[in-house]
């Protein structure tokens, strides 16, 4: 089974789905060389996991419901206050991305901030907030970018998780900042 050495940024059906279009194509993968790929495989901004002093920082760039049901099925109940900074392009179903996460986080979810997503393509928080209004987030606070959204995020789930999630240009302004706060 794929299950077992699959690494937690890579869904088993996708890694299973690899290795079908490979034998498709007549191509026998030695069972070893998969074995140690998937065991060393990362995938930036998938499942990746940083820490900022004692909060847990989880960045994922589910932008569309199925990702995000991927994730949600895959988030562990971490202790602690939990938290989401999220921003998305505009033509996204946004409601369908962030009500798995929500429901998989129920009542432990106290804070979310919602960012303007950087690009021509990008939405304002504050439409964000709108579409997302169904949902009935708590201590929902926008940001004008993800970088202004990422301090203030931070506070508010100290010692706990923050889950940071939508658009790659929103999970890859993070990581920068705190890619560079590592490295430093």
């Amino acid at each position: 089974t794929l299950s077992g050495l699959v690494p937690r940024a890579v869904h088993p059906d996708a890694a299973a789905a690899a290795l079908t279009v490979l034998r498709v194509l007549g191509v026998e993968p030695d069972p070893m060389a998969v074995e140690g790929v998937l065991r060393e495989l990362e995938v930036p901004g998938r499942l990746q996991r940083l820490r900022h002093g004692a909060t847990e920082v989880l960045l994922d760039v589910a932008h569309n419901p199925h990702a995000a049901r991927a994730l949600a099925e895959r988030l562990d109940d971490a202790d602690g206050p939990q938290g989401l900074l999220f921003g998305a392009f505009a033509d996204k179903d946004v409601v369908g991305v962030v009500a798995p996460i929500v429901d998989r986080l129920g009542d432990r979810l106290e804070a979310v901030t919602l960012v303007d997503t950087p690009g021509s393509r990008g939405l304002p928080a504050a439409a964000l907030a709108e579409r997302l209004a169904p949902l009935h987030l708590p201590a929902v606070r926008t940001a004008t970018s993800p970088v202004r959204g990422l301090d203030d995020a931070l506070a508010r789930v100290d010692g706990g998780r923050l889950l940071v999630c939508g658009s790659f240009t929103v999970v890859g302004a993070v990581l920068a900042v705190l890619g560079a706060e590592a490295a430093a």
